[in-house]
Parts: structure tokens; C-alpha cells; sequence
């Protein structure tokens, strides 16, 4: 069968295949291509399950949304609390503290240098910049978890 075949046996376009492809969606029969379907790509919200009826999709749309409802209170009364910070605030005082943590960072190397006998200070002070330079690269690396930067965003400069 072509794709075009496959795409309508199953009740689907092309590209959700080959999307579906990509993701390890095997393209042998449309009863397989159901199968992984159902397995693995979950339903839009408001999607008719199959099997059901009008009654019962406004029922379960009603619980959704009252569930969905719920969980924006609680998120709400977590904030009201003080046990949710905003993400923002987070950034930007995770961003503060490494600039204020920089110039520390930076002197360990002569620290080390200072307390090392002199025959040494050169090969430790070495040694002590480079261990801080790619710790002090990481971290001008860090972003949120769960960011994901595209190519259309600009990546945020780094705090130092």
C-alpha cells in the first residue's frame, strides 16, 4: 500500500505518518498502524473515544475540565502558600548568584597559587584556571529545565 493508502485506511494524513514513522511506527498494515496508535500517540482533548456517546464524551468533557479546573486552584493556593515560585524569578535570581559567584571563583587559582611551595605555583595556578574556566563555562551554559532553546529563539547571554 502507498502512504496515501495507508493514511486513509487508518483515518489520518500523510504526515501524521510519516511523523508517526520517525517516532518507530511500523508501516507494514493498517491494522499495525492502528495498533501503535493506540499505543503510543495519546487522543487530542475532546477526541471521541471510540465506543462512545454523546452523553458520555459531555460527561467525561465535564469531568475534565472540572479536574483541569482543580488543578489550576491548587496551583493557585500552592503559589498563594509560598510553595511555588514563578520560573522567572527563579532565572533571574539563579543568574544573580552566578555574577556575584564569578569573581570567587576566578581567585581560586591564585589562592592556590599563593599557598603552593614556588616551584609549583605556576603548574597548580594552571592547573586550579582551567578546573574554574570550564566550571565557569557550565554554568554560563545552564538553562531551566525543561527549556528547550529552537532555532527560532535567541539564546539568553549568559550572566557573565
Amino acid at each position: 500500500m502507498t502512504m496515501t493508502e495507508l493514511a486513509a485506511a487508518v483515518g489520518t494524513t500523510r504526515q501524521s505518518l510519516s511523523s508517526w514513522k520517525r517516532k518507530g511506527c511500523p508501516m507494514t498494515t493498517a491494522d499495525e498502524i492502528k495498533a501503535w496508535r493506540a499505543d503510543n500517540i495519546l487522543p487530542r482533548n475532546g477526541a471521541a473515544h471510540p465506543d462512545e456517546s454523546q452523553g458520555a464524551r459531555l460527561v467525561r468533557m465535564q469531568a475534565d475540565k472540572a479536574a483541569a479546573d482543580a488543578e489550576g486552584k491548587r496551583i493557585r493556593n500552592q503559589q498563594l502558600r509560598g510553595e511555588l515560585v514563578d520560573r522567572a524569578e527563579v532565572v533571574r535570581e539563579f543568574s544573580e548568584f552566578l555574577v556575584s559567584a564569578k569573581p570567587i571563583l576566578e581567585a581560586i587559582p591564585d589562592d592556590c597559587a599563593i599557598e603552593t611551595p614556588q616551584e609549583f605555583r605556576v603548574s597548580v595556578r594552571s592547573v586550579a584556571k582551567n578546573a574554574v574556566d570550564r566550571a565557569l563555562l557550565k554554568l554560563s551554559q545552564w538553562q531551566p529545565s525543561g527549556q528547550v532553546l529552537t532555532d527560532d529563539e535567541p539564546e539568553i547571554d549568559p550572566p557573565f
